[in-house]
């Protein structure tokens, strides 16, 4: 590999997938590159599709960039939010 596909493995890349979400439901996926980032709710990147349909977030770390955060995953419920109904959340990436 060239040194520049070398440097390219070593960016973050993350994906969240939300899915299985219940009729009836809305949930929203959003991703927070640290902790104060969350608490202000101030999203790096975030899924807000309508009713029970799936989520999506794929985001990368730009080069030259720190990852030096703890990055945090956030389902929000938009409406109608459940203790017992189940989904899935796939999360890929953070090395």
């Amino acid at each position: 590999q060239s040194e520049s596909g070398d440097a390219l493995e070593f960016l973050e890349h993350i994906k969240v997938d939300l899915t299985n979400i219940p009729v009836g439901m809305d949930l929203d996926v959003k991703l927070y590159r640290n902790l104060a980032d969350c608490n202000s709710d101030t999203p790096l990147l975030q899924s807000l599709n309508l009713n029970n349909a799936d989520e999506h977030i794929d985001w990368s770390e730009a080069f030259g960039s720190s990852d030096d955060s703890d990055y945090f995953i956030k389902v929000v419920p938009y409406f109608t939010s459940s203790c017992t109904l189940p989904y899935r959340i796939t999360v890929n990436g953070l090395r």
